[in-house]
């Protein structure tokens, strides 16, 4: 499963490539770019695609929740930062180096 939430971050085509046989392609966001290049891609292969933009749920919360408990799906994170380091945290994200989520701690604030 490669589950985008930031399209154009990295490319279709590479997500593409990524994606085995019988794999999901899932678009949580984007636009009508984002839809219109992944269109064909469920037509040829195995492979399938979805994108959308959901209404969330708390039972779709408590679905993920459970997933996450019995260790189905896991967040890659690349790096946690302090609110007052929010700054740095964009310059990371900027840098084009980010390798997973970039999470803002505002508990510490």
């Amino acid at each position: 499963i490669i589950f985008d939430v930031v399209p154009g971050q990295v490319s279709f085509a590479r997500c593409k490539e990524s994606l085995k046989e019988g794999g999901l392609y899932l678009a949580v966001a984007g636009g009508i770019r984002e839809l219109l290049q992944s269109a064909g891609l469920g037509v040829r292969g195995s492979k399938k695609v979805m994108a959308g933009s959901p209404p969330e749920t708390a039972e779709d919360m408590a679905y993920l929740v459970g997933l996450l408990a019995e260790g189905k799906i896991k967040p890659l994170i690349d790096r946690c930062y302090p609110l007052e380091e929010i700054v740095a945290a964009h310059a990371h994200v900027d840098s084009g180096r980010k390798r997973g989520s970039v999470i803002i701690n505002i508990a510490s604030a």
